[in-house]
């Protein structure tokens, strides 16, 4: 009965470590791709402030194109005018 109960312990205990270690190496696994994860989403978040800060100056370059093509337009009516 002893040795019995001696077994069973030996045999949790194995069983218990080899759970342990599938753990261990589970959340490294798991926290490695949070990781990456998080760096990746902020090269994404990056891009993304990058391409609406271009967006922003281009739609700027835009808007002083047309105001100097107003401007233009204005000066040969006038200059027609006269």
């Amino acid at each position: 009965m002893h040795t019995d109960l001696l077994k069973k312990l030996v045999f949790y205990e194995r069983e218990n470590n080899l759970l342990t270690k599938e753990n261990d190496k589970f959340y490294k696994e798991y926290t490695s791709s949070v990781e990456i994860f998080k760096k990746e989403r902020n090269t994404l978040n990056e891009k993304i402030t990058l391409l609406e800060k271009s967006l922003k100056d281009k739609t700027s370059e835009i808007r002083n194109i047309l105001h100097e093509k107003s401007n233009v337009a204005s000066l040969i009516n006038f200059l027609q005018k006269e």
